[in-house]
Protein backbone atom coordinates (compact mmCIF):
# COMPACT_ATOMS: atom_id res chain seq x y z
CA UNK A 1 0.00 0.00 0.00
CA UNK A 2 1.60 3.55 -0.99
CA UNK A 3 1.97 6.33 0.76
CA UNK A 4 0.20 9.42 -0.50
CA UNK A 5 2.67 12.13 -1.05
CA UNK A 6 1.92 15.69 0.75
CA UNK A 7 1.48 18.33 -2.00
CA UNK A 8 4.03 19.71 -3.36
CA UNK A 9 3.09 22.94 -1.26
CA UNK A 10 3.08 21.23 2.13
CA UNK A 11 5.99 19.44 0.89
CA UNK A 12 7.98 23.14 0.51
CA UNK A 13 6.59 24.43 4.01
CA UNK A 14 7.54 21.41 5.22
CA UNK A 15 11.33 21.12 3.73
CA UNK A 16 11.86 25.17 5.34
CA UNK A 17 10.88 24.37 8.52
CA UNK A 18 13.37 21.21 8.29
CA UNK A 19 16.14 23.22 7.39
CA UNK A 20 15.65 26.24 9.92
CA UNK A 21 15.40 23.65 12.67
CA UNK A 22 18.12 22.09 11.03
CA UNK A 23 20.43 25.22 10.97
CA UNK A 24 19.02 26.01 14.38
CA UNK A 25 20.40 23.13 16.00
CA UNK A 26 23.92 23.38 14.28
CA UNK A 27 24.16 26.79 15.30
CA UNK A 28 22.74 25.82 19.08
CA UNK A 29 25.24 22.68 19.19
CA UNK A 30 28.10 24.94 17.48
CA UNK A 31 27.38 27.36 20.77
CA UNK A 32 27.14 24.76 23.13
CA UNK A 33 30.18 22.99 21.54
CA UNK A 34 32.05 26.31 22.15
CA UNK A 35 30.91 26.89 25.63
CA UNK A 36 31.65 23.93 26.70
CA UNK A 37 35.29 23.82 25.47
CA UNK A 38 35.17 27.30 27.36
CA UNK A 39 33.71 25.60 30.87
CA UNK A 40 36.53 23.00 30.36
CA UNK A 41 39.23 25.54 30.02
CA UNK A 42 37.97 27.59 32.65
CA UNK A 43 37.70 24.46 34.94
CA UNK A 44 41.54 23.69 33.86
CA UNK A 45 42.72 26.84 34.21
CA UNK A 46 41.38 27.06 37.91
CA UNK A 47 42.94 23.53 38.75
CA UNK A 48 46.31 24.94 37.77
CA UNK A 49 45.55 28.31 39.84
CA UNK A 50 44.53 25.93 42.66
CA UNK A 51 47.51 23.61 42.17
CA UNK A 52 49.90 26.96 41.79
CA UNK A 53 48.27 28.60 44.85
CA UNK A 54 49.48 25.07 47.00
CA UNK A 55 52.71 25.16 45.28
CA UNK A 56 53.64 29.02 46.64
CA UNK A 57 52.86 27.69 50.21
CA UNK A 58 54.45 24.33 49.80
CA UNK A 59 57.94 26.28 49.08
CA UNK A 60 57.43 28.40 51.67
CA UNK A 61 56.55 25.75 54.68
CA UNK A 62 59.02 23.95 52.98
CA UNK A 63 61.69 26.44 53.19
CA UNK A 64 60.37 27.21 57.20
CA UNK A 65 60.60 23.49 57.70
CA UNK A 66 63.95 23.26 56.91
CA UNK A 67 65.38 26.85 58.38
CA UNK A 68 63.52 25.01 61.95
CA UNK A 69 65.32 21.05 61.39
CA UNK A 70 69.27 22.99 60.35
CA UNK A 71 68.39 24.69 63.82
CA UNK A 72 67.35 21.67 65.75
CA UNK A 73 69.87 19.54 64.21
CA UNK A 74 72.84 22.15 65.31
CA UNK A 75 71.44 22.30 69.12
CA UNK A 76 71.53 18.62 68.88
CA UNK A 77 74.72 17.95 67.75
CA UNK A 78 75.99 20.80 70.39
CA UNK A 79 73.74 19.49 73.08
CA UNK A 80 75.57 15.68 71.99
CA UNK A 81 78.89 17.32 72.22
CA UNK A 82 78.72 19.04 75.45
CA UNK A 83 77.08 16.24 77.18
CA UNK A 84 79.87 13.64 76.26
CA UNK A 85 82.53 16.35 77.57
CA UNK A 86 80.19 17.49 80.97
CA UNK A 87 80.06 20.66 79.75
CA UNK A 88 77.72 23.17 81.54
CA UNK A 89 75.13 24.62 79.02
CA UNK A 90 74.19 27.36 80.92
CA UNK A 91 73.00 29.84 78.31
CA UNK A 92 70.94 28.13 76.29
CA UNK A 93 67.17 28.74 76.96
CA UNK A 94 68.35 32.73 76.21
CA UNK A 95 69.86 31.28 73.02
CA UNK A 96 65.87 29.29 72.24
CA UNK A 97 64.21 32.59 73.13
CA UNK A 98 66.36 34.03 70.28
CA UNK A 99 65.62 31.19 68.11
CA UNK A 100 61.98 31.22 68.66
CA UNK A 101 62.10 35.08 67.76
CA UNK A 102 64.10 34.94 64.54
CA UNK A 103 62.61 31.61 63.39
CA UNK A 104 59.17 32.44 62.23
CA UNK A 105 56.97 30.25 61.94
CA UNK A 106 57.94 28.45 65.19
CA UNK A 107 56.34 29.25 68.36
CA UNK A 108 58.26 26.62 70.92
CA UNK A 109 61.93 25.07 71.19
CA UNK A 110 62.52 22.86 74.39
CA UNK A 111 65.24 20.17 74.36
CA UNK A 112 64.77 17.27 76.77
CA UNK A 113 66.89 14.36 78.44
CA UNK A 114 66.22 11.24 77.79
CA UNK A 115 63.52 10.46 80.38
CA UNK A 116 61.30 12.98 78.86
CA UNK A 117 61.87 16.38 81.25
CA UNK A 118 62.43 19.45 79.27
CA UNK A 119 65.85 20.91 80.15
CA UNK A 120 65.76 23.56 78.01
CA UNK A 121 62.79 26.26 76.13
CA UNK A 122 62.26 29.59 75.32
CA UNK A 123 59.03 29.49 77.41
CA UNK A 124 60.93 29.58 80.82
CA UNK A 125 57.60 27.86 82.24
CA UNK A 126 58.23 24.50 80.24
CA UNK A 127 61.32 23.75 81.97
CA UNK A 128 60.63 21.04 83.82
CA UNK A 129 58.00 20.09 82.36
CA UNK A 130 57.36 15.59 81.52
CA UNK A 131 56.47 15.09 77.78
CA UNK A 132 57.53 11.28 78.89
CA UNK A 133 54.51 10.25 77.60
CA UNK A 134 53.86 12.65 74.83
CA UNK A 135 53.44 10.57 71.61
CA UNK A 136 56.30 12.75 69.67
CA UNK A 137 58.48 11.47 72.44
CA UNK A 138 57.56 7.91 72.86
CA UNK A 139 57.83 7.35 68.86
CA UNK A 140 61.42 9.05 68.88
CA UNK A 141 62.11 6.70 72.02
CA UNK A 142 60.64 3.42 70.23
CA UNK A 143 62.01 3.82 66.68
CA UNK A 144 65.53 5.40 67.22
CA UNK A 145 66.02 7.18 63.59
CA UNK A 146 68.47 9.73 64.64
CA UNK A 147 68.33 11.13 60.87
CA UNK A 148 64.49 10.96 60.59
CA UNK A 149 62.45 14.41 60.88
CA UNK A 150 59.53 13.41 63.11
CA UNK A 151 56.27 15.34 62.18
CA UNK A 152 53.78 14.85 65.52
CA UNK A 153 49.87 15.26 64.96
CA UNK A 154 48.26 18.15 66.07
CA UNK A 155 47.85 18.30 69.91
CA UNK A 156 47.35 20.61 72.05
CA UNK A 157 50.15 22.01 74.37
CA UNK A 158 51.04 22.61 77.97
CA UNK A 159 50.96 26.21 76.67
CA UNK A 160 47.01 25.12 75.87
CA UNK A 161 48.01 25.68 71.98
CA UNK A 162 47.04 23.61 69.28
CA UNK A 163 50.44 22.36 68.03
CA UNK A 164 52.63 20.12 65.21
CA UNK A 165 55.63 19.09 66.79
CA UNK A 166 58.97 18.89 64.61
CA UNK A 167 61.31 16.39 66.73
CA UNK A 168 65.04 15.26 66.20
CA UNK A 169 66.53 12.32 68.73
CA UNK A 170 69.82 13.49 70.53
CA UNK A 171 71.81 10.30 70.46
CA UNK A 172 74.54 10.15 73.62
CA UNK A 173 78.12 9.35 72.67
CA UNK A 174 77.54 5.81 72.52
CA UNK A 175 74.62 6.04 70.15
CA UNK A 176 71.82 5.33 73.23
CA UNK A 177 69.01 7.85 73.48
CA UNK A 178 69.73 11.21 74.93
CA UNK A 179 66.22 12.87 74.67
CA UNK A 180 65.01 15.18 71.79
CA UNK A 181 64.81 18.77 70.43
CA UNK A 182 61.56 20.10 69.50
CA UNK A 183 60.16 23.13 67.42
CA UNK A 184 57.01 23.33 67.78
CA UNK A 185 54.83 25.27 64.82
CA UNK A 186 53.06 28.07 65.31
CA UNK A 187 49.08 27.77 64.17
CA UNK A 188 49.30 31.71 64.27
CA UNK A 189 51.50 32.27 61.87
CA UNK A 190 50.70 29.34 59.35
CA UNK A 191 47.08 30.73 59.56
CA UNK A 192 48.27 34.68 58.57
CA UNK A 193 50.22 32.39 55.82
CA UNK A 194 47.47 30.13 54.33
CA UNK A 195 44.98 33.69 54.52
CA UNK A 196 47.42 35.08 52.10
CA UNK A 197 46.91 32.54 49.46
CA UNK A 198 43.34 32.95 49.58
CA UNK A 199 42.27 34.64 45.95
CA UNK A 200 38.45 34.93 46.13
CA UNK A 201 35.95 34.91 48.87
CA UNK A 202 34.94 31.31 48.57
CA UNK A 203 38.31 30.41 48.37
CA UNK A 204 39.29 28.19 51.46
CA UNK A 205 42.96 27.01 52.83
CA UNK A 206 44.19 24.50 55.36
CA UNK A 207 47.03 22.79 56.46
CA UNK A 208 46.30 18.93 57.37
CA UNK A 209 49.03 16.74 59.14
CA UNK A 210 49.89 13.65 57.30
CA UNK A 211 47.83 10.85 59.20
CA UNK A 212 44.44 13.49 58.06
CA UNK A 213 43.69 15.85 61.30
CA UNK A 214 43.28 19.62 60.17
CA UNK A 215 46.15 21.31 61.91
CA UNK A 216 44.54 24.84 60.95
CA UNK A 217 42.00 26.82 58.17
CA UNK A 218 41.95 29.88 56.63
CA UNK A 219 39.00 31.50 57.08
CA UNK A 220 39.36 30.21 60.67
CA UNK A 221 36.70 27.55 60.96
CA UNK A 222 36.66 25.93 64.72
CA UNK A 223 34.80 22.89 64.06
CA UNK A 224 37.01 21.72 61.19
CA UNK A 225 40.31 21.78 62.88
CA UNK A 226 41.26 18.14 64.53
CA UNK A 227 38.82 16.70 62.34
CA UNK A 228 40.48 13.44 60.69
CA UNK A 229 40.15 13.63 56.63
CA UNK A 230 41.52 9.77 56.90
CA UNK A 231 38.51 8.12 55.99
CA UNK A 232 37.78 5.79 53.10
CA UNK A 233 37.16 7.32 49.85
CA UNK A 234 37.59 10.84 51.02
CA UNK A 235 39.75 13.19 48.42
CA UNK A 236 42.58 13.39 51.14
CA UNK A 237 42.49 9.79 51.14
CA UNK A 238 42.73 9.43 47.15
CA UNK A 239 45.60 11.69 47.07
CA UNK A 240 47.96 10.08 49.64
CA UNK A 241 46.84 6.45 48.12
CA UNK A 242 47.83 7.86 44.32
CA UNK A 243 51.25 9.06 45.81
CA UNK A 244 51.62 12.25 43.84
CA UNK A 245 52.72 15.00 44.99
CA UNK A 246 49.71 17.03 43.64
CA UNK A 247 46.42 16.24 43.18
CA UNK A 248 42.79 18.09 42.60
CA UNK A 249 39.85 16.63 42.95
CA UNK A 250 35.94 18.28 42.02
CA UNK A 251 33.23 16.93 43.93
CA UNK A 252 31.40 17.05 48.02
CA UNK A 253 34.76 17.17 50.08
CA UNK A 254 34.72 15.28 53.27
CA UNK A 255 35.93 18.51 55.29
CA UNK A 256 33.39 21.04 54.01
CA UNK A 257 30.45 18.73 53.07
CA UNK A 258 30.13 20.76 49.74
CA UNK A 259 30.67 20.51 46.05
CA UNK A 260 34.09 22.18 45.61
CA UNK A 261 37.16 21.86 43.72
CA UNK A 262 40.13 20.80 45.79
CA UNK A 263 44.04 21.05 44.97
CA UNK A 264 46.50 18.92 47.44
CA UNK A 265 49.96 19.74 48.17
CA UNK A 266 52.19 17.24 49.84
CA UNK A 267 54.86 19.19 51.59
CA UNK A 268 57.74 16.15 52.66
CA UNK A 269 61.15 17.43 50.97
CA UNK A 270 63.43 14.42 50.69
CA UNK A 271 66.23 15.86 51.85
CA UNK A 272 64.45 16.12 55.16
CA UNK A 273 63.48 12.73 56.12
CA UNK A 274 60.63 13.58 57.02
CA UNK A 275 58.01 10.54 58.91
CA UNK A 276 55.12 12.15 58.25
CA UNK A 277 54.21 14.85 55.46
CA UNK A 278 52.33 17.91 55.90
CA UNK A 279 49.05 18.13 53.01
CA UNK A 280 48.22 21.79 51.97
CA UNK A 281 44.77 21.98 51.14
CA UNK A 282 43.17 25.09 48.62
CA UNK A 283 39.30 24.46 47.79
CA UNK A 284 37.04 26.96 45.80
CA UNK A 285 33.24 25.98 45.06
CA UNK A 286 32.39 25.43 41.56
CA UNK A 287 29.60 27.76 40.79
CA UNK A 288 31.53 30.55 42.06
CA UNK A 289 34.15 29.38 39.52
CA UNK A 290 32.06 28.96 36.74
CA UNK A 291 29.86 32.36 37.60
CA UNK A 292 31.30 34.30 34.80
CA UNK A 293 30.51 31.08 32.27
CA UNK A 294 26.93 30.21 33.63
CA UNK A 295 26.27 34.26 33.45
CA UNK A 296 27.71 34.19 29.63
CA UNK A 297 25.90 30.58 29.06
CA UNK A 298 22.26 32.08 30.00
CA UNK A 299 23.08 35.32 28.00
CA UNK A 300 23.53 33.60 25.23
CA UNK A 301 20.09 31.01 26.08
CA UNK A 302 18.28 33.33 25.77
CA UNK A 303 19.65 35.40 23.16
CA UNK A 304 19.60 32.16 20.82
CA UNK A 305 15.67 31.60 22.66
CA UNK A 306 15.27 34.94 20.93
CA UNK A 307 16.57 34.16 17.73
CA UNK A 308 14.66 30.74 17.60
CA UNK A 309 11.40 33.17 18.13
CA UNK A 310 12.17 35.45 15.61
CA UNK A 311 13.25 33.26 13.11
CA UNK A 312 10.20 30.87 13.56
CA UNK A 313 7.87 33.68 13.72
CA UNK A 314 9.27 35.56 10.71
CA UNK A 315 9.44 32.15 8.43
CA UNK A 316 5.95 31.60 9.55
CA UNK A 317 4.78 34.97 8.89
CA UNK A 318 6.61 34.66 5.58
CA UNK A 319 4.62 31.08 4.68
CA UNK A 320 1.69 32.89 5.33
CA UNK A 321 2.34 36.25 3.08
CA UNK A 322 3.29 33.29 0.57
CA UNK A 323 0.36 31.62 0.90
CA UNK A 324 -2.07 34.48 0.18
CA UNK A 325 0.24 35.76 -2.36
CA UNK A 326 -0.18 32.53 -4.20
CA UNK A 327 -3.94 32.68 -3.76
CA UNK A 328 -3.74 35.86 -5.53
CA UNK A 329 -1.77 35.05 -8.05
CA UNK A 330 -4.02 31.62 -8.65
CA UNK A 331 -6.50 33.83 -8.72
CA UNK A 332 -5.50 35.95 -11.37
CA UNK A 333 -4.41 33.12 -13.19
CA UNK A 334 -7.50 31.41 -13.04
CA UNK A 335 -8.75 35.03 -14.49
CA UNK A 336 -6.25 35.82 -16.98
CA UNK A 337 -6.73 32.07 -17.93
CA UNK A 338 -10.26 32.77 -17.79
CA UNK A 339 -10.28 35.69 -19.78
CA UNK A 340 -7.94 34.47 -22.69
CA UNK A 341 -10.25 31.74 -22.67
CA UNK A 342 -13.29 34.87 -23.78
CA UNK A 343 -10.14 36.15 -25.62
CA UNK A 344 -9.14 33.49 -27.42
CA UNK A 345 -12.87 32.31 -28.16
CA UNK A 346 -13.75 35.70 -29.19
CA UNK A 347 -10.81 35.82 -31.42
CA UNK A 348 -11.58 32.79 -33.18
CA UNK A 349 -15.09 33.31 -33.12
CA UNK A 350 -14.62 36.42 -35.12
CA UNK A 351 -15.16 36.64 -39.21
CA UNK A 352 -12.29 38.85 -39.32
CA UNK A 353 -8.41 38.14 -39.74
CA UNK A 354 -6.95 39.61 -36.61
CA UNK A 355 -3.13 39.92 -35.73
CA UNK A 356 -1.61 41.22 -32.81
CA UNK A 357 1.69 43.18 -33.33
CA UNK A 358 4.10 44.06 -30.76
CA UNK A 359 5.58 47.87 -30.73
CA UNK A 360 8.48 47.07 -33.11
CA UNK A 361 5.86 45.60 -35.66
CA UNK A 362 6.75 41.80 -34.80
CA UNK A 363 3.39 39.54 -34.96
CA UNK A 364 2.97 37.66 -31.61
CA UNK A 365 -0.63 36.07 -32.11
CA UNK A 366 -3.22 35.56 -34.96
CA UNK A 367 -6.30 33.62 -35.31
CA UNK A 368 -7.74 31.17 -38.01
CA UNK A 369 -8.73 33.51 -40.30
CA UNK A 370 -6.16 35.58 -41.20
CA UNK A 371 -4.67 31.76 -42.85
CA UNK A 372 -7.75 31.67 -44.86
CA UNK A 373 -7.21 35.14 -45.55
CA UNK A 374 -3.36 35.46 -46.38
CA UNK A 375 -2.53 31.66 -46.95
CA UNK A 376 -0.07 31.93 -43.78
CA UNK A 377 0.12 28.98 -41.12
CA UNK A 378 -0.45 30.80 -37.18
CA UNK A 379 3.14 28.99 -37.32
CA UNK A 380 4.59 31.49 -39.80
CA UNK A 381 2.82 34.54 -39.23
CA UNK A 382 4.35 34.37 -35.07
CA UNK A 383 7.25 36.28 -35.62
CA UNK A 384 7.54 37.47 -38.61
CA UNK A 385 7.27 41.40 -39.50
CA UNK A 386 3.92 43.34 -40.31
CA UNK A 387 5.49 45.01 -43.22
CA UNK A 388 5.91 41.72 -45.15
CA UNK A 389 1.99 41.64 -45.18
CA UNK A 390 2.11 45.29 -47.06
CA UNK A 391 2.50 45.07 -50.77
CA UNK A 392 6.15 46.52 -51.72
CA UNK A 393 4.74 49.13 -53.49
CA UNK A 394 3.54 50.49 -50.09
CA UNK A 395 5.95 48.68 -47.35
CA UNK A 396 8.54 51.78 -47.53
CA UNK A 397 5.87 53.90 -46.05
CA UNK A 398 4.12 51.56 -43.81
CA UNK A 399 6.73 52.07 -40.90
CA UNK A 400 6.37 55.70 -40.63
CA UNK A 401 2.46 54.91 -40.74
CA UNK A 402 2.87 52.81 -37.85
CA UNK A 403 5.00 54.63 -35.78
CA UNK A 404 2.58 57.53 -36.24
CA UNK A 405 -0.55 55.78 -35.04
CA UNK A 406 1.93 54.27 -31.88
CA UNK A 407 2.17 58.01 -31.11
CA UNK A 408 -1.45 58.89 -31.02
CA UNK A 409 -3.38 55.33 -30.60
CA UNK A 410 -6.41 56.03 -31.07
CA UNK A 411 -9.02 53.17 -32.66
CA UNK A 412 -9.76 53.74 -35.69
CA UNK A 413 -10.55 52.29 -39.79
CA UNK A 414 -8.33 52.97 -41.83
CA UNK A 415 -8.44 53.44 -45.68
CA UNK A 416 -12.43 52.99 -46.06
CA UNK A 417 -12.96 53.00 -49.33
CA UNK A 418 -9.39 53.83 -50.85
CA UNK A 419 -8.48 50.49 -51.98
CA UNK A 420 -6.17 49.17 -49.04
CA UNK A 421 -4.40 45.75 -50.43
CA UNK A 422 -2.79 43.01 -48.36
CA UNK A 423 -0.20 40.84 -49.78
CA UNK A 424 -0.66 36.89 -50.19
CA UNK A 425 1.84 34.21 -48.85
CA UNK A 426 1.06 33.08 -53.03
CA UNK A 427 2.38 36.54 -54.05
CA UNK A 428 -1.07 37.70 -54.74
CA UNK A 429 -2.60 40.75 -53.32
CA UNK A 430 -6.49 41.03 -51.78
CA UNK A 431 -8.56 44.02 -51.38
CA UNK A 432 -8.57 44.76 -47.17
CA UNK A 433 -10.66 47.28 -44.66
CA UNK A 434 -8.13 47.55 -41.56
CA UNK A 435 -8.81 48.83 -38.02
CA UNK A 436 -6.43 49.55 -35.42
CA UNK A 437 -6.65 49.83 -31.92
CA UNK A 438 -4.28 49.64 -29.31
CA UNK A 439 -3.33 47.24 -25.81
CA UNK A 440 -1.59 48.03 -23.12
CA UNK A 441 -0.20 45.40 -20.64
CA UNK A 442 2.63 45.02 -18.30
CA UNK A 443 4.87 43.57 -20.85
CA UNK A 444 4.46 46.97 -23.32
CA UNK A 445 2.48 48.27 -25.69
CA UNK A 446 0.88 46.00 -28.23
CA UNK A 447 -1.61 46.55 -31.37
CA UNK A 448 -4.61 44.67 -32.86
CA UNK A 449 -5.29 45.01 -36.51
CA UNK A 450 -8.29 43.28 -38.11
CA UNK A 451 -8.48 42.70 -41.58
CA UNK A 452 -11.42 42.52 -43.19
CA UNK A 453 -11.48 40.80 -46.87
CA UNK A 454 -13.64 43.52 -49.09
CA UNK A 455 -13.04 42.00 -52.19
CA UNK A 456 -16.27 40.77 -53.11
CA UNK A 457 -18.14 43.80 -51.71
CA UNK A 458 -15.53 45.31 -54.29
CA UNK A 459 -16.40 43.77 -57.09
CA UNK A 460 -20.34 44.14 -56.05
CA UNK A 461 -19.74 47.53 -55.80
CA UNK A 462 -18.26 48.11 -59.30
CA UNK A 463 -21.45 46.19 -60.30
CA UNK A 464 -23.78 48.80 -58.62
CA UNK A 465 -22.19 51.33 -60.16
CA UNK A 466 -21.85 49.21 -63.94
CA UNK A 467 -25.89 49.36 -63.37
CA UNK A 468 -26.08 52.62 -61.93
CA UNK A 469 -24.57 54.92 -64.81
CA UNK A 470 -23.88 52.26 -68.49
CA UNK A 471 -26.39 51.21 -70.33
CA UNK A 472 -26.00 47.23 -70.23
CA UNK A 473 -26.68 46.06 -74.10
CA UNK A 474 -23.87 48.80 -75.64
CA UNK A 475 -21.50 49.50 -72.09
CA UNK A 476 -21.82 53.35 -73.02
CA UNK A 477 -22.82 55.95 -70.63
CA UNK A 478 -26.43 56.08 -69.96
CA UNK A 479 -28.52 59.17 -69.68
CA UNK A 480 -27.94 60.03 -65.63
CA UNK A 481 -23.73 59.73 -66.30
CA UNK A 482 -24.44 61.92 -69.53
CA UNK A 483 -26.44 64.93 -67.83
CA UNK A 484 -23.51 64.07 -64.47
CA UNK A 485 -21.12 64.95 -67.17
CA UNK A 486 -22.57 67.75 -68.83
CA UNK A 487 -23.34 68.97 -65.32
CA UNK A 488 -19.57 68.91 -64.92
CA UNK A 489 -18.52 70.42 -67.97
CA UNK A 490 -20.53 73.14 -67.52
CA UNK A 491 -18.87 73.97 -63.99
CA UNK A 492 -16.06 73.54 -65.64
CA UNK A 493 -16.27 75.80 -68.47
CA UNK A 494 -18.15 78.50 -66.13
CA UNK A 495 -15.35 78.62 -63.82
CA UNK A 496 -12.31 78.75 -66.42
CA UNK A 497 -14.05 81.16 -68.93
CA UNK A 498 -13.91 78.78 -71.44
CA UNK A 499 -16.65 77.01 -74.16
CA UNK A 500 -17.31 73.35 -74.69
CA UNK A 501 -18.62 71.09 -77.62
CA UNK A 502 -22.01 68.87 -77.62
CA UNK A 503 -22.26 66.15 -79.95
CA UNK A 504 -25.64 64.56 -81.12
CA UNK A 505 -25.88 61.14 -83.17
CA UNK A 506 -28.87 60.03 -84.17
CA UNK A 507 -29.60 56.49 -85.78
CA UNK A 508 -31.89 57.04 -89.23
CA UNK A 509 -34.86 54.54 -89.85
CA UNK A 510 -34.25 52.73 -86.45
CA UNK A 511 -37.37 52.12 -85.99
CA UNK A 512 -38.22 50.68 -88.90
CA UNK A 513 -35.32 48.32 -88.69
CA UNK A 514 -36.69 46.78 -85.24
CA UNK A 515 -40.24 46.72 -87.07
CA UNK A 516 -39.36 45.15 -90.31
CA UNK A 517 -36.09 42.96 -88.73
CA UNK A 518 -36.93 42.43 -85.36
CA UNK A 519 -35.20 43.71 -82.35
CA UNK A 520 -32.50 41.09 -81.96
CA UNK A 521 -31.32 43.22 -85.26
CA UNK A 522 -31.72 46.06 -83.67
CA UNK A 523 -29.88 45.44 -80.43
CA UNK A 524 -26.91 43.87 -82.44
CA UNK A 525 -26.78 47.29 -84.48
CA UNK A 526 -26.81 49.55 -81.53
CA UNK A 527 -24.00 47.08 -80.46
CA UNK A 528 -21.82 47.65 -83.32
CA UNK A 529 -22.50 51.42 -83.29
CA UNK A 530 -21.33 51.60 -79.30
CA UNK A 531 -18.04 49.43 -80.74
CA UNK A 532 -17.26 51.96 -83.85
CA UNK A 533 -17.79 55.06 -80.97
CA UNK A 534 -15.65 53.12 -78.31
CA UNK A 535 -13.13 52.46 -80.97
Amino acid sequence: MSIAKPPPRLRLRLVEWLGLWALLLALGGLTSYSEYRNYQQDDASERSRLASQGQVFERILAAQVYAADRVMQGLRQEMALRQSKGAVTSNMDERLQVISVTLTGISTVFITNASGKIIHSNVASLVGFDTSGRDYFQIALKQRRPDSLFVSAPFTSALGKTSISLVREITGAHGEFDGVVLAALDPVFYGILLESIRFTPDTTTALVHGDGKVFVNAPVDATQLGKDLAVPSSFFTQHKASGRVASVFNGVTYLTSDVRMVAFQTVQPPELAMDRPLIVAVTRVPAAIHAGWLARVTQLAWLYAGLCVMVCTALFLYQRRRQVLQRLDRAKESALRASEARLRSFFEATPDALLISNAQGTITMANQQVEALLGYSLEELVGKSIEELVPTRSRGGHPKLREGFAATPTARRMAVGMGTKALRKNGSECDVEVSLSRIETDDGQFFASALRDVTERKAAEQKINALAFYDQLTGLPNRILLAERLKQTITASSRSSTTGALLFIDLDHFKTLNDTQGHDMGDLQLKQVATRLSN
